[in-house]
């Protein structure tokens, strides 16, 4: 995957008009092309098109900024991917800091966060609850790996390395994490 991507809001906005159908056809067709040669953005529509279907009655107005900021974030990652040589890096699917709620649901009483990550065939859920003012729980669970494969995260920051075996489930927990930022190694 050496192809170069350049993250524009143009070529995220073209990307969300095709799925949406409102490109012209020649739009259409050059997009299809690069789509064609592309398992990157192949996999990126793939996504989308999942996501899109979850959500049938999205509010496109309301969603347009969320989304766009979902999209970049997600090329970036992939650009990233791409320069180090591809292996195994989560793709962030979901970021409850980035979406807004869906109709009818009340927000949390506390400072909750919820992401997703696609990671080639597994995912990777992970929720982070405020333990105090400088720390959290994180809980995480990971699908999609093979059932016997002995499953070690690992949260790496400035200053801070926890380790912490997943269950027969993928299931696993890091009770109190500082708040920083953390790399997060399977």
């Amino acid at each position: 995957m050496g192809d170069k991507m350049s993250i524009h809001e143009q070529e995220i906005e073209q990307l969300i008009k095709y799925l949406r159908g409102e490109l012209s056809s020649n739009d259409e067709i050059e997009l299809k092309r690069k789509i064609a040669d592309n398992p990157t953005l192949q996999n990126l529509v793939a996504m989308i098109n999942d996501k899109r279907r979850d959500c049938a009655e999205i509010d496109w107005e309301k969603m347009q900024s969320p989304v766009h900021t979902l999209l970049d974030l997600q090329l970036k990652q992939i650009k990233s991917r791409c320069k180090t040589g591809g292996g195994r890096r989560g793709i962030t699917t979901y970021d409850s800091k980035l979406l807004p709620l869906p109709a009818g649901v009340r927000p949390a009483e506390v400072d909750t966060r919820r992401l997703k990550f696609q990671i080639d065939d597994a995912h990777l859920e992970i929720s982070l609850y405020p333990t105090s003012p400088n720390s959290y729980e994180l809980i995480g669970l990971l699908s999609g790996l093979d059932e016997n494969e002995k499953i070690v995260v690992e949260l790496k920051g400035k200053g801070a390395k926890l380790t912490e075996p997943a269950n027969q489930f993928g299931l696993f927990r890091f009770p109190r994490v500082p708040q920083g930022r953390y790399e997060l190694k399977i």
